[in-house]
Order: C-alpha cells, then structure tokens, then sequence
C-alpha cells in the first residue's frame, strides 16, 4: 500500500509541474543587411525625402521557437511531443538598442511559417486560442520598434509552436543623418505566452 501511495503522489507531481508553461527556445536564423546610399538620405530637415525608406528582403530573419524536450518524470518527451500536448498563445515584442540619431528601424512579420507538429489533435477544436496561426499586428504593417527593452512592442502572435516566421525590415531616415553614417543595430526579440 505504501508503495502505492508513494508511486501516485510521484505521478500527481509531474501533473503539476506540467501545470505551467514549460521553457522552449527561441532561434533567428538570417541577419538582414540594408544599404541605403547617403545621396538618397535626406541632408536637411524638411527636405520632404524622408519618405524613402529601405527595406530588408521579405525574409529578412526568420524566427523559431518550440517547446524544450522534458526529462522530468516517470517519461522523458521530445520537443515535439510537448508542443502538441501544451498549446499556449506566443506574443512576440521586438525592441533596438544602438539606433544611430535621426533613423527608424520599423519591422513586420508575415503569415507563413510551419506550424509544430504539422498536424496535432488540437487543430481538431482550435479551443481555446483559435486555429495555430500567425496573427499579425497593425494589419502587417510596418511597427517602429522602440530603442529602449522597457517599450518593446508587440509585432506578431502565433498559436502554438512555430517554426520559420519570416520578419522583414526597413530602415527609414526621420531627420538630418551624417553622410558618413555606418552603424550595427542590435533588435531584441521577447516572447511571452499565456496558458489561457
């Protein structure tokens, strides 16, 4: 009987530690690289050019993430197997740091991708996220990212695990920028889930 006992608080355990959100991965693949000729840059305030804008390709960085394998309990499971038993609503909130005076950095997403696992009981009821999808903020256009990580703002959102979201870029010049302007930009990426 003891030996019962021990073995269902030990089975009630790995129930509560799966309970939560479990740790996944994130993974960017591709580093955009934008050129913008200085006689395209707008070299006084007001000069009207400010418009012209360039743009990374279409997949400028693609991103990834999915669920981490579980060692814990009575039966280890693969990535895979985790992002088809635990469905969470991603947010994914982008942010610079390193922006030089007088440019913006804008990023969007787009709706493609590859769904983890490609098929999965949950596609079946869509409960209670809706269908495993991207949803795209600001209708997919372009969102200025904030140089500051304490106003990172949401891009896209996705159900369940993803792999391969394309983001593209685009670098706009808002004012007066030197010509001999060659600059590095770090773009951080946060990705948030919700249980329900």
């Amino acid at each position: 009987m003891k030996k019962h006992i021990i073995t269902l608080i030990f089975i009630l355990n790995t129930f509560f530690i799966f309970g939560q959100v479990l740790p996944g991965t994130l993974s960017v693949a591709g580093q955009p690289f934008i050129i913008e000729s200085t006689f395209e840059l707008p070299t006084e305030a007001g000069d009207g050019q400010s418009g012209i804008a360039s743009e990374s390709g279409i997949n400028g960085q693609e991103i990834s993430f999915v669920l981490n394998p579980t060692l814990l309990g009575p039966i280890p499971t693969t990535s895979e197997q985790n992002c088809t038993a635990n469905v969470y609503l991603y947010k994914v909130f982008m942010h610079t740091e390193a922006i030089p005076n007088g440019v913006l950095i804008e990023a969007r997403a787009s709706t493609g991708g590859t769904a983890v696992p490609v098929s999965s009981p949950y596609d079946i009821l869509n409960i209670p996220f809706g269908p495993r999808a991207v949803t795209l903020e600001n209708g997919g256009a372009y969102i200025t990212l904030p140089d500051d990580g304490s106003q990172a703002i949401k891009v896209f959102e996705f159900v369940g695990c993803r792999e391969n979201v394309p983001v593209q870029f685009r670098v706009k010049a808002k004012s007066k920028v030197s010509t001999d302007l060659i600059s590095n930009v770090n773009i951080f990426y946060t990705i948030t889930a919700t249980i329900n």
